[in-house]
């Protein structure tokens, strides 16, 4: 069996589709289904109507994932991690020199960071 029958490698998703590899990544926090194989697997044959798993639609229906967490689309997921700011903080101490403090996360972006293996 080639890899190709086991479906979308992480090197494969990144060559093929700039943001892709997030969205596998991030799928807990996203409207995506993150339950595919299970869904896939529910389907009676391969031309089917893809169906959508119960946890997307529980996730589309409460507005949460099952651990309690909001879900948003990508686009707004990415809005809100682009408000994390670097300051440039000035002492107002004699001789103090200005040093740069990244904006403490919101638990959100703390989770998306989290998934993504990514440090502030």
């Amino acid at each position: 069996m080639s890899s190709a029958e086991y479906g979308p490698t992480v090197a494969s998703v990144e060559s093929e589709r700039p943001g892709e590899f997030m969205r596998l990544e991030l799928a807990p926090l996203l409207f995506d289904d993150d339950e595919r194989e299970a869904a896939e697997a529910a389907r009676r044959s391969v031309v089917a109507p893809a169906e959508v798993s119960p946890a997307a639609r529980s996730k589309a229906r409460d507005k949460h994932n099952a651990g309690g967490d909001p879900v948003h689309s990508f686009r707004i997921l990415l809005g809100d991690l682009a408000t994390i700011t670097l300051n440039t903080v000035q002492p107002r101490l004699p001789d103090a020199t200005p040093f740069k403090v990244v904006a403490r996360p919101t638990p959100l972006q703390a989770k998306t960071h989290q998934l993504l293996g990514v440090r502030l």
